[in-house]
């Protein structure tokens, strides 16, 4: 009973305890009173324990992994909330440890890209290439209009759009077709030209002629120059030379013969199609117009006052709807408890109402008073009918004021109804509105488009009629010039640039290997590094567990006593410590270890941090609390057949089910036989008694239990512990998974001291501690020589404290 109470003082807003939604009021007088389950378990006076959820209590790191950003885990709103890790800020540090953890990725992309390219350079035939350049002139208008305010510069053209268009008509298939019809007239070079590439690949299959010479040639425009470069690429370099002359020629020509075809092209545009346009963006305008005169709201809507008056609206509704949720819950449960023939003073609401908590409280006085009476008087002595009198009309007076309590309630209950029921009518009716009106100003955009491209297409005409008008004042002459004759561009293959091939194929194997690395540490849900178990899950890190190199259970579950594995005992030590500068976990009884699922490794840390506390001087029980696939009296070699399920049947007492001397100050306290009803064992009085009694005996107890995730047999101890420890382990559990089982744990109100992260490679364990390290592998894997135990008595706490 007293552990009971003890328990329950946990949730007293005058104890100290986790209070939910306190927000450090109550911390302002306690030691780790603070903030609210979601937000911090270490303010008040102490902010140095724990600002946050972040190792709370004086955690590991004093506070400092207060703010994951997850809604509630720190601070006021977890600190500063960042979307892609759950609230950390990916740090530098953090994508080494991605590219660490799978650099053999990168240097196999490296290695395949730079490989590929240069074997596919050194397989390709020699190319040489041959160049000549042109040079593009401004169109040299002479009609009188222009001749008057002076020639302009022939240098440059009109506009970037001018000389771009210019490029592109050189690239065009006339200039190759007017190429293939020179090259008909030369049998020799034509064969020269397709030989090479006549097969072409297995993706292009058999190449045509013009797609041959299309593939070889190139137009390249110098930059802040009028100069445009034409290039030909072919194996032999007297074939690229001729060519390359014979692609100059054809584009001048090309450029001669357009110019003298659209020399006079109408002199003069159509009067009516003018008009025509002009009418038809009138009518457009007109329609326009009367669409916004009958809808004058159109503009509210573009402003977005209907919109914000909506959004008003809905606001409105939520509280209303909120509010009438509030008031049903309480009327229905009236409703209830008056169909059970329950009192209705039973509900908060109305035991709290001025009147009625007045007159109950007067009640209950008349009757102490009426029962001490009662000692001295007999029933028909005049004190006694008095004081029997004042407690019938109390009585009374109570029923009335619960009456009227009652119909306040109902009139509330019916007010609040039709509030809600306006406000829902109100924004229905505010939503079709918006809905009408955007249909209407869709008709105006479209209206809009129509008008701007008919005012386009009127401006565009206007301006090729002036156009056409001013050539036809003076003549046209090509504005493309030969600058430089075809020459060879290099004596050397320009396809055998080894050493940009090199440089290319390592910046696409950095690219191709970063892009697998950062995306399978991105879209891997497994859990495999610190931003997973602080960020994105929002819990310290206390520990982080190397894969051990004992492969036998036994050995494994003595791991800390044997010291074989001097790297692993270290890492306990630093849980233990992690621990022992937590308050919470510091005053802790009772520790639960659980896990999301099976194989995770939670009894294997449960058995070795009992050893762990039991080497610096605590007397530790371990409790097989897995009743369903009890191992821990398999892996510590305890005789079977005695334990938790023998003690509850009575055929053994507790002293006897009971395994002492396991190791110095450790004993066990193993599950016994598999039973069938592990939730209703646990959660029986005879359970939690056998708890309370064993927390008398021991300054730690730790308990064993069956994974979270795969059955709810957890979550019947958290009434009888103070504190949970998940054991994670590394590129096994998928993160959401443990987030949805870490959602049941914060829900009951149980504090989570931190994950530890178990079975994880030696290389990443030694990016975490520095153990790769030779200033610091001396200190713990190799000890020396003369070295000795030293016997270390800690003083003990008093039986049953907390």
């Amino acid at each position: 009973m007293a552990e009971k109470e003890s328990y329950n003082a946990q949730s007293d807003p005058t104890s100290g305890g986790y209070v939910p939604g306190s927000g450090g009021q109550i911390g302002a007088e306690q030691p780790y009173g603070a903030g609210n389950y979601n937000g911090a378990y270490g303010g008040g006076v102490y902010p140095h324990y724990g600002y946050g959820y972040g190792y709370g209590y004086g955690g590991y790191g004093y506070g400092g992994y207060g703010g994951y950003g997850a809604r509630g885990y720190g601070g006021t709103e977890g600190g500063e909330r960042h979307e892609n890790t759950g609230g950390r800020v990916l740090t530098v540090r953090d994508y080494l440890l991605m590219v660490r953890e799978r650099f053999w990725y990168l240097i196999l992309a490296v290695f395949v890209c730079t490989a590929s390219s240069l074997i596919y350079t050194a397989n390709k035939t020699n190319e040489y290439r041959a160049a000549a350049k042109l040079r593009i002139y401004r169109r040299p208008y002479t009609a009188p209009a222009i001749a008057n305010a002076g020639q302009p510069d022939i240098d440059v053209v009109s506009s970037g759009d001018d000389f771009q268009t210019q490029i592109e008509l050189m690239k065009g298939m006339a200039i190759i077709d007017r190429v293939v019809k020179k090259l008909a007239m030369i049998q020799k070079l034509r064969e020269d030209v397709v030989a090479p590439y006549r097969d072409g690949n297995i993706f292009s299959g058999p190449l045509r002629e013009h797609d041959v010479i299309s593939n070889c040639r190139d137009i390249i425009p110098q930059r802040s120059s009028l100069i445009v470069l034409v290039t030909y690429t072919h194996p032999e370099p007297t074939v690229a030379v001729q060519m390359t002359k014979l692609f100059t020629d054809a584009i001048r020509e090309q450029n001669e013969d357009s110019r003298r075809t659209v020399m006079i092209p109408m002199l003069e545009h159509s009067a009516s199609d003018l008009k025509k346009l002009a009418d038809e963006i009138t009518a457009l305008y007109e329609k326009r117009a009367k669409i916004l005169g009958e809808n004058p709201k159109l503009m509210a809507l573009d402003s977005g006052t209907l919109y914000f008056d909506l959004n008003q609206q809905k606001n409105a509704l939520a509280n209303d709807k909120k509010v009438f949720q509030e008031t049903e819950s309480l009327w229905k449960q009236m409703q209830d408890l008056k169909k059970s023939g329950i009192p209705i003073t039973k509900m908060s609401v109305i035991l709290h109402d001025g009147r009625v908590s007045q007159m109950v409280g007067t009640i209950a006085n008349l009757e102490i008073e009426l029962k001490g009476l009662s000692v001295t008087y007999n029933e028909e002595h005049p004190e006694v009918v008095r004081q029997t009198t004042k407690l019938r009309e109390a009585e009374k007076q109570r029923d009335i004021a619960v009456k009227a309590a009652e119909e306040r309630l109902e009139e509330e209950y019916k007010t609040r109804k039709l509030n809600y029921d306006l406000s829902d009518r109100r924004v229905r009716e505010s939503e079709l509105e918006v809905r009408n009106l955007l249909k209407k100003q869709e008709d105006v955009v479209r209206l809009n488009r129509d008008i701007a491209a008919k005012e386009a297409l009127r401006a565009g005409t206007e301006s090729a009629v002036y156009a056409e008008n001013l050539k036809a004042g003076g003549g046209l002459v090509p504005n493309i010039d030969l600058v430089e004759s075809p020459f060879l561009a290099s004596n050397r293959p320009v396809n055998k640039d080894y050493i940009q091939r090199a440089i290319l194929g390592i910046a696409t194997g950095s690219v191709l290997g970063f892009s697998i690395i950062f995306g399978l540490a991105f879209f891997d849900d497994r859990v495999k590094s610190v931003i997973d178990i602080e960020g994105f899950l929002g819990l310290p890190l206390i520990g982080i567990l190397p894969v051990a190199r004992q492969s036998n259970s036994v050995k494994k579950a003595r791991i800390v006593e044997s010291a074989k594995e001097r790297q692993m005992v270290e890492a306990f030590r630093s849980i233990y410590s992690a621990l022992r500068i937590n308050e919470a976990a510091r005053t802790a009884k009772v520790i639960l270890i659980t896990s999301t699922s099976p194989s995770e490794g939670k009894s294997f840390v449960a058995t070795n941090l009992a050893l762990t506390y039991a080497m610096h001087g605590e007397r530790v029980l371990l409790i097989d609390g897995d009743l369903r696939m009890p191992v821990v009296a398999k892996t510590l070699q305890i005789e079977e057949g005695t334990g938790i399920t023998q003690y509850l049947q009575g055929k053994v007492s507790l002293e006897d089910a009971i395994h002492y001397g396991i190791s110095t100050n450790f004993d066990v306290l193993p599950a016994g036989s598999p039973c069938a009803n592990p939730t209703q064992v646990i959660g029986s009085r005879k359970f939690a008694e056998m708890i309370s009694t064993l927390r008398s005996c021991y300054d730690r107890i730790l308990v064993d239990t069956p994974p979270i995730g795969a059955v709810s047999d957890v979550l019947n101890f958290f009434p009888m512990i103070e504190g949970v420890l998940y054991v994670v382990r590394f590129n096994t559990v998928k993160k959401r998974f443990i987030r949805s089982n870490l959602f049941r744990l914060r829900e009951s109100k149980v504090p989570i001291f931190g994950a530890i992260l178990n079975q994880i490679g030696i290389r990443i364990v030694q990016y975490y501690t520095n153990s790769g390290d030779r200033s610091y592998s001396r200190y713990y894997i190799h000890p020396g020589k003369n070295v000795e135990n030293v016997p270390i008595e800690e003083e003990k706490q008093p039986a049953g404290a907390a």
